[in-house]
């Protein structure tokens, strides 16, 4: 059996930048770039944010890396998912091409909604978070 000659603690830490440089928006991330990372869609997709925030954050836990810009873009895509990402019942929207919401569900989207929300109320204890887990927990049940 061969050892890795790479650091997977350090290449994660490499991609966490490329993540904060050129996926990362204030808003939400991008999703579809051309070979230099420049973005081919300005496509929103609250499923996939929400999809991202507990993918990130563990990776800074099981990695034990220490990223306050990775923590600070996971609380605040959280609050862009929790306060533009739902339809009028507070389910979670799929993506949307033309920047509109979309009425149509997948199971994936509210599987990914249930850990998403949970990791969410786990960092800020925030009841709001707790309470959009659930819902979505009751969706699916």
């Amino acid at each position: 059996m061969t050892t890795p000659t790479f650091d997977v603690k350090t290449t994660l830490q490499r991609l966490l930048i490329v993540f904060t440089d050129k996926i990362a928006t204030p808003a939400n991330c991008l999703q579809f770039f051309n070979a230099d990372w420049c973005p081919l869609s300005q496509e929103i997709s609250f499923s996939h944010d929400i999809e991202t925030i507990w993918v990130l954050q563990r990776t800074l836990t099981v990695t034990s890396i220490k990223d306050v810009q990775v923590s600070q873009f996971i609380e605040n895509l959280g609050t862009q998912v929790a306060t533009k990402g739902f339809d009028n019942n507070k389910i979670i929207c799929d993506h949307s091409n033309t920047l509109q919401t979309l009425t149509r569900k997948t199971w994936w989207t509210l599987a990914e909604a249930i850990i998403g929300f949970y990791n969410l109320y786990q960092l800020t204890n925030s009841k709001v978070y707790y309470e959009l887990a659930t819902h979505h927990f009751e969706m699916v049940e």
